[in-house]
């Protein structure tokens, strides 16, 4: 088992990489990989952008800070 608190970055790489190497196809691997939009609340979502836009490296960066918790 692997989590982490969005499942989309390291993890979710991570995990897209070991079923390309046993096999899956690209398109089921993106079908799965896109799940993680609709799993992550928008509450926490929100939460996270806010931190995001307050943070020196994104300048109050909205669209930058959502690009980060999305895994369009």
């Amino acid at each position: 088992m692997v989590h982490c608190t969005a499942g989309k970055d390291r993890t979710g790489v991570i995990c897209a990489l070991v079923l390309s190497l046993c096999g899956v196809e690209d398109e089921i691997i993106s079908q799965e990989y896109a799940l993680t939009e609709i799993g992550l609340p928008n509450e926490w979502k929100e939460t996270v952008i806010k931190h995001l836009i307050n943070d020196p490296n994104l300048k109050g960066d909205t669209a930058g800070a959502i690009s980060m918790v999305g895994s369009k």
